[in-house]
């Protein structure tokens, strides 16, 4: 595929354009697949960026039926005759109110249930039987607003002392009665944990990980969030100081939500792509959060297929290419590289040399164009060895006799060769001829004057020019009676013109 020239080794044609065409390929599908992956893991990533930024509304619409749901519940244990009785006894004794609000708890679900007397004032609470007994609540919301306005009520609580926890509580009025002879007889409250159960919920909804968080931290310190229910995959000891280094640096930024949305954040080993979504108390406090997280690998597992994909698809490309690529690498370099050598070999003189058989495109005009220059010098090499060399014919008539005598004396009316070179090949033949010629007219020699009588007695005609076969001839006005005067012509015929 290569050649050796005179000026060393190289890669040929061949080569050069078949490394082309590879390069080319790969660099091809190369470029394909960073641009339809970048593009790809792009989209993906606004694709999860435009799902996150709906998650703010997804949990405010997940919240209001989670408090619906359990204010409902709460109601229907409230109207219960049973309920109705035992507040209005005042709770019936500790033991008594204890043992039913644990019977309520099992019914409702609940992981605690409190009641309170007409006041505000805790009764009784489930998962502290000997704390807190007579303790005001009555400047609490969730309590406050059945008291006060005999409806049922919800919100987030957080407990810190005893355990993280974050619940969500739900309050209902207990009322006797009907019309104007309705009486209240106290408040009952259950409250319902945001566990991993809830986070398993909320994660199905949003398609994602999920985690509630606590603010541990004290009021109005830095937010330190904790996480106390998660799905698996953001089961991770470190996942709430992660996040806590996202919330910003007050609680008035978390429970604006004031928040970079959405964030990276790593878990498990895992990278994600996550939003806090601030939970507020029925005060307005910030009492924790839900972070929502999406997988990047997860998301761009089907992209990773489709780079899979387009790699193998490249991959086939370029091992059909191979062996098309070299056949026509081949195919164009061929006629190329046979002409070059036909270049070498006419300049060596040889005209005889084939070349390729010429076909379409720039390659094949350059074929023709190589054809008609071979033909032209094949052509002008027979007239070299063909044509005769007329002697020099004066114009006037005077001169015409004289110099036809001496030409006749001196035996240079015989034809000699074309002395116009061609190449240094025949020039040397033309000059071997000439010097040939000059010594058989050199006079002074038998063999000269033999031939210059025989021929003065029959001079050459003026007005034809004598041919190699003897069937050509040419009148004065002829281009061979123009032609310039030969190189071997003798010193006579010299003479008799110049005359």
């Amino acid at each position: 595929m290569s050649t050796v020239t005179e000026e060393g080794h190289g890669p040929g044609l061949a080569t050069r354009f078949f490394v082309g065409a590879a390069i080319l390929i790969v660099v091809t599908v190369g470029l394909s697949v960073a641009l339809a992956s970048g593009k790809a893991e792009a989209v993906a990533r606004e694709r999860i960026r435009g799902e996150l930024l709906r998650v703010p509304a997804l949990f405010a619409g997940w919240r209001d039926s989670q408090m619906s749901a359990r204010r409902g519940q709460v109601r229907a244990v409230a109207e219960q005759p049973g309920t109705k009785a035992l507040l209005a006894e005042g709770g019936g004794g500790a033991e008594t109110a204890h043992d039913t609000s644990l019977e309520f708890a099992r019914a409702l679900g609940a992981a605690a249930v409190f009641l309170f007397d007409t006041h505000g004032r805790l009764i009784v609470r489930t998962d502290r039987p000997h704390e807190e007994g007579g303790r005001e609540f009555a400047g609490v919301s969730w309590v406050s607003l059945p008291l006060a306005r005999l409806t049922e009520s919800s919100a987030f609580i957080a407990e810190v002392s005893h355990g993280p926890a974050l619940s969500l509580v739900a309050s209902a009025p207990v009322l006797q009665g009907a019309g104007t002879e309705r009486v209240l007889n106290g408040v009952l409250s259950a409250a319902f944990r945001m566990d991993d159960e809830r986070a398993r919920e909320l994660g199905r909804l949003a398609g994602g990980e999920a985690a509630f968080l606590i603010n541990a931290a004290a009021r109005g310190a830095v937010p330190r969030l904790e996480v106390v229910g998660t799905t698996e995959g953001f089961r991770d000891p470190g996942l709430g100081r992660a996040v806590s280094a996202q919330s910003g640096t007050t609680e008035a930024q978390l429970a604006r939500g004031d928040l970079p949305s959405p964030f990276a954040l790593t878990a498990r080993r895992r990278d994600y792509l996550a939003t806090l979504v601030p939970i507020l108390s029925g005060s307005g406090e910030p009492v924790g959060g839900v972070v929502v997280g999406r997988a990047q690998d997860e998301e761009l597992a089907a992209l990773r297929e489709i780079r899979r994909s387009l790699l193998g698809v490249g991959a086939l490309i370029l091992l059909l290419s191979v062996p098309l690529s070299f056949a026509f690498a081949r195919a164009l370099a061929r006629p190329i590289q046979q002409l070059a050598i036909g270049a070498e070999e006419i300049g060596r003189g040889n005209l005889d040399v084939p070349l390729p058989r010429a076909g379409r495109g720039e390659v094949g005009a350059l074929a023709r164009a190589f054809e008609v220059m071979l033909r032209e010098l094949k052509e002008k090499a027979q007239l070299e060895l063909l044509a005769p060399c007329p002697p020099a014919v004066p114009s006037s008539a005077t001169s015409s006799r004289s110099a036809t005598r001496s030409a006749a004396s001196s035996g240079a009316g015989e034809w000699a060769p074309c002395t116009v070179p061609s190449t240094a090949s025949w020039t040397r033949r033309w000059r071997s001829r000439c010097w040939r010629r000059r010594a058989r007219g050199r006079p002074g020699s038998s063999s000269s004057a033999a031939r210059s009588s025989s021929r003065a007695r029959s001079p050459i005609p003026t007005s034809s020019a004598p041919t190699t076969s003897g069937s050509r001839k040419a009148s004065a006005s002829s281009p061979w009676n123009t032609w310039p005067e030969p190189p071997c012509a003798s010193s006579s015929t010299k003479k008799a013109v110049s005359r």
